[in-house]
């Protein structure tokens, strides 16, 4: 179909990270370009066919929701100061929050956190949870 627009653009496929359907800047440009195609020319017949690799996917997936489990604390932060609910996707945590949000994320996490003689939580434990995620 590239060569029918012209320029030769790969069109047979769109990649998308691992875990993830959202899409890129250029994968929508892709589509834009098939849905002018498919327009113009109503005869032709698509076929469409997904395919998911499924170890890379599983861990594209588990980094996508424990990365959303950040942004929620940040969020509730954001609600708690007054300011408008966004979606949790749209939240940003900059790299000098990132600690931060790790902390209270594994804080409010519901699973038995070992503890040392004071009680307080052992910060090993925090340490491979955030390594295995």
């Amino acid at each position: 179909m590239g060569a029918i627009i012209g320029g030769g653009e790969e069109l047979s496929y769109l990649e998308f990270d691992y875990g993830s359907s959202f899409l890129t800047e250029g994968n929508t440009k892709k589509i834009e370009n098939l849905i002018k195609v498919l327009y113009e020319r109503p005869s032709l017949k698509m076929d469409i066919i997904g395919h998911v690799d499924i170890e890379r996917d599983r861990d594209g997936l588990k980094q996508y929701f424990f990365l959303r489990k950040l942004k929620a604390q940040k969020l509730k932060e954001i609600i708690k100061k007054g300011q408008p609910a966004i979606p949790v996707d749209e939240v940003k945590i900059e790299s000098s929050e990132y600690e931060n949000y790790l902390t209270m994320a594994y804080k409010e996490e519901r699973f038995p956190k070992p503890r040392n003689i004071l009680g307080m939580l052992k910060n090993s434990l925090f340490q491979r949870w955030r390594n295995s995620c």
